[in-house]
């Protein structure tokens, strides 16, 4: 078949014999270019900080009423994102004590000699720097594992210095409003006329109550005055003893009568002389006394009732004083209450925020930090050194069998 490539081995392992000197001579001539390449290179020195990612034993909560809480977990891929933010690493590259560099070197900075990897548990990252200056590379690493801590505490667990100066300002206001609702209490006090009114309230009460004890033992005594009357006009001629001293002790119990507060006192008993002979009074004589008395207490009944209607319009005007003082008092407590509450509330929780801004309270803490180090960081050159005479051994073979079959090619088609 036409389309079938044939390859000759034999023919291909006699080129590369043929042409061995050229191969390997262009390996070695790749591995010596490598290992001068890194040979010449300077020594880097490597420092290394673990950061290690674990939850706090203990949360600080004085007040139940404000809770500390977290909702977000923190893994070593979101540590080492940070590791290599931009920022960060610009304040690594500022903090870099080397007067030869240049700001365009930032970003070669950053992936050379910033170096994160995640260590052997996902709870640890391990933070490289590599610099020619052992002491300049441990202090750069330091710097950037300190950071790092910072940067995850603040944003997981709220280790931010600007937090203690929004608590400080809200209590500051806090206590303003504290004081203004103690000063606005004492002047209510100083000013509150709520016992005078409640006295007037009292005294108006017990005179109203004692008016109308009053009336209904004037409208007693006018039951017994009409009973009188009707004994008068079964009588004839002149008017027996006992109905003038009925209507003489009748007369004493107008003017004296227990009061309110002695209401359930005994009625007081006299002791009447009864009249003589010659103060006999006829039937008429005796009943227009009575009905002259009678219309005495209808006039006293008519006063008390004029009374009485302006209590209810003066009982309710000081009734509503009174409420409208104690709903003015009512609200000035529940301020300074709210007021108290709150102002200890934030107290509290800066309190619990200010010991809380020590590391070891975060999520992430310095697990160990950077020394010196001793040795230089190998370089690979041995290695490197192998890779490229390989790599130089392959290329020449293929250049020479690549030239081969182009000029094979070219021999067939002049004699064709």
């Amino acid at each position: 078949m036409d389309d079938v490539i044939e390859i000759d081995l034999r023919k291909i392992f006699l080129t590369l014999f043929q042409f061995r000197f050229w191969i390997i001579g262009f390996g070695l001539l790749a591995g010596l270019a490598t290992f001068l390449f890194f040979f010449l290179q300077p020594r880097m020195y490597e420092a290394t900080a673990v950061v290690a990612l674990t939850k706090p034993r203990y949360l600080p909560n004085f007040d139940p009423r404000y809770q500390t809480v977290s909702t977000t977990t923190l893994t070593n891929k979101v540590a080492m994102d940070i590791a290599k933010s931009d920022e960060i690493a610009i304040y690594i590259f500022d903090s870099w004590n080397d007067p030869d560099k240049k700001l365009d070197q930032r970003r070669a900075f950053r992936e050379k000699n910033m170096l994160v990897k995640a260590g052997g548990d996902s709870s640890v990252i391990n933070l490289t720097i590599r610099l020619e200056s052992p002491e300049e590379a441990a202090r750069l690493a330091n710097l950037w594992a300190q950071r790092v801590v910072e940067r995850l505490n603040t944003v997981y667990s709220g280790q931010d210095q600007t937090q203690l100066t929004f608590f400080e300002t809200q209590i500051a206001v806090a206590q303003q409003n504290l004081r203004k609702s103690e000063s606005a209490l004492a002047e209510f006090e100083n000013r509150n006329p709520v016992r005078a009114l409640q006295n007037q309230l009292d005294a108006l009460i017990l005179h109203q109550q004692e008016l109308l004890w009053r009336k209904q033992q004037i409208e007693l005594l006018q039951r017994e005055g009409q009973a009188l009357l009707a004994e008068v006009d079964n009588q004839s001629g002149t008017v027996p003893a006992e109905l003038q001293t009925r209507l003489l002790v009748l007369q004493l119990r107008q003017y004296d009568y227990p009061t309110f507060a002695e209401n359930n006192a005994a009625s007081p008993s006299y002791q009447l002389a009864l009249p003589i002979a010659s103060s006999s009074q006829t039937v008429g004589e005796f009943r227009n006394l009575v009905q002259e008395w009678l219309r005495t207490l209808e006039n006293q009944v008519n006063d008390i009732n004029i009374l009485l209607a302006e209590y209810p319009q003066n009982l309710t005007q000081l009734q509503t004083q009174i409420e409208a003082l104690n709903q003015e008092r009512q609200r000035l407590d529940l301020e300074r209450e709210v007021a108290a509450d709150t102002y200890t509330t934030l107290n509290r929780k800066y309190q619990e925020v200010r010991i809380t801004m020590d590391d070891s309270a975060g999520d992430a803490k310095i697990a160990s930090r950077a020394l010196p180090p001793i040795r230089p960081a190998p370089r690979g050159t041995g290695t490197y050194t192998l890779v490229a005479v390989m790599a130089g051994v392959v290329l020449a073979a293929a250049f020479v069998l690549i030239r081969d079959w182009w000029l094979q090619g070219a021999s067939s088609g002049e004699i064709s």
